[in-house]
């Protein structure tokens, strides 16, 4: 028997779906004039975050995108190929390599990121400052909920 899913539950998940199609297309509209994809932008985002002498170890990279490692070593490889990033290696522990900008990756990381920051700012000034703080609450629980469902075997 097909489970029943309430009009609520149903009007939430297209929702949270057209919500994120859209976001989506507003950071790929946005990113156009630089010929980034969102993915290589949360690269240079995640890099801006951290120490810039030493970068970010590519399997924390992966992990702050939630993507495999295979989508990792391709992301940078584009990066690396425009110049604006570079892989480092580990003195002590030559299996891990690390991701780092280039002067010219940290260049563009700095223009760009802040007018991301302004879009999502403008996009997320439709809501109060309590519905914002609610909003993060129940999807940090929805993500959650879903990342424990992954874990499993």
């Amino acid at each position: 028997m097909e489970p029943v899913v309430d009009a609520t539950s149903r009007r939430v998940w297209r929702g949270l779906f057209r919500v994120s199609s859209r976001l989506r297309a507003r950071v790929h509209q946005e990113l156009a004039p630089w010929d980034l994809t969102g993915a290589q932008f949360y690269v240079l985002r995640s890099l801006r975050e951290v120490d810039q002498e030493t970068g970010l170890p590519l399997s924390e990279l992966g992990a702050h995108l939630c993507v495999t490692r295979g989508n990792v070593t391709g992301l940078i490889d584009r990066l690396e190929d425009r110049g604006l990033v570079q892989r480092l290696s580990d003195e002590v522990d030559r299996r891990q390599t690390f991701a780092a900008f280039t002067p010219a990756g940290k260049a563009l990381a700095d223009e760009i990121v802040p007018h991301i920051q302004s879009c999502l700012t403008e996009v997320l000034a439709v809501l109060t400052t309590a519905e914002r703080t609610q909003l993060a609450g129940l999807v940090e629980k929805l993500l959650g909920c879903l990342e424990n469902d992954l874990q499993e075997p």
